[in-house]
């Protein structure tokens, strides 16, 4: 069991921006998305909805993408205790663009 669930936490990791983007953003004077969640969020609190998914963009890209997720980071937790879903783009995948998934 635990070699899926490392498994799955690499993939989640593949599908988040390079720390090359990540350091752009900070230059720049702006967090990351994962970054914002952070913030905004009580602590543990939130749930990230279909990390693995797979774009639908490749029929129109010229290819299979061999990244997962999309530009946006969707999901829910509590924020000082009410439950709140959001959305937030980032900025290190794709520019932030939204997708079909």
């Amino acid at each position: 069991m635990q070699g899926y669930i490392d498994r799955l936490r690499a993939l989640k990791a593949e599908a988040a921006g390079s720390d090359k983007d990540v350091q752009s953003q900070h230059k720049r004077g702006r967090l990351t998305a994962q970054e914002r969640i952070d913030l905004l969020f009580d602590p543990g609190s939130f749930n990230q909805i279909d990390t693995l998914v797979t774009p639908r963009y490749e029929s129109y890209m010229g290819g299979k993408s061999s990244r997962l997720g999309d530009g946006v980071i969707t999901g829910f937790g509590m924020v000082q205790g009410r439950q709140v879903f959001a959305a937030a783009q980032d900025a290190t995948v794709m520019g932030g663009s939204l997708g079909e998934m």
